[in-house]
């Protein structure tokens, strides 16, 4: 799959699940391990053009949305976004 058609999938996919599978994800929530390593991989490569990302990080992140708190919603999330071995959360 095209990496550009991967992360715009990874998107929708991520947006559908938190706006219709809620039950998924509190499930999901609960099987996530880890932590963020606050390093930005994930938003410079999923949304570059987030106008809170400065020198790479995110400079929100205390107070970040909600959309953002949920990723990884679970490991095709990861894999899907081209985070897999970058992330530090695993399920």
């Amino acid at each position: 799959m095209n990496s550009g058609f991967r992360h715009v999938y990874a998107g929708l996919r991520r947006r559908a699940i938190f706006y219709f599978l809620k039950g998924y994800l509190n499930k999901q929530a609960v099987l996530r391990k880890g932590r963020c390593n606050q390093e930005g991989a994930c938003c410079k490569l999923t949304i570059p053009w987030c106008p809170h990302l400065e020198g790479g990080a995110c400079r929100i992140y205390d107070h970040q949305p909600t959309f953002c708190r949920i990723f990884p919603v679970d490991g095709k999330d990861i894999e899907l976004s081209g985070m897999k071995g970058r992330c530090a959360y695993y399920f």
